[in-house]
């Protein structure tokens, strides 16, 4: 209920994107991001795609830009945070971010994707910018820590 309330519309008549970037750098990775695809794209979209940020780079901005542009929703898998920083920032994506949630754009991150909600710390650096600065009022995190298998998300964030 509370993501048909943050689309304005429901799932059915919605469109996401899914980036299962930052879970490759985990053993059986490309397994785990077939598995929250799949789970992802189970809500029933009218329109699902796949992104990988490690190939924007190579790809013309305005070609992957209005596929977010374009998209309700955007969905960020769970993995290495620092990996996904890494990425969000090298694509450009942390830059579009807050100009596609002031459009009304929908952020759902999972465990690592949720983190760009905030700071990413690493021991002995100065903490890097967060992708996304939402208010209280957008933000709600839903601790799901006993649900199996483990790429279920630990920490879910939507945001608008």
């Amino acid at each position: 209920a509370a993501l048909v309330e943050l689309l304005g519309k429901p799932i059915h008549e919605s469109s996401a994107l899914y980036i299962p970037t930052a879970i490759y750098t985990y053993p059986h990775g490309s397994e785990a991001a077939w598995q929250g695809a799949k789970k992802a794209g189970d809500l029933g979209w009218k329109t699902f795609g796949i992104l990988d940020l490690t190939a924007l780079t190579s790809v013309p901005g305005a070609v992957w830009r209005e596929q977010f542009e374009q998209t309700d929703a955007i969905m960020v898998g769970g993995g290495n945070k620092f990996y996904l920083s890494y990425w969000m920032q090298q694509s450009g994506l942390f830059d579009l971010v807050p100009d596609l949630l002031a459009r009304g754009n929908v952020y759902i991150g999972a465990s690592g994707g949720s983190m760009m909600a905030t700071a990413v710390e690493a021991p002995g650096e100065a903490p890097k910018r967060a992708a996304i600065e939402p208010s209280a009022e957008e933000m709600s995190s839903v601790p799901n820590w006993s649900t199996p298998p483990f790429w279920a998300s630990f920490f879910m964030t939507c945001t608008r």
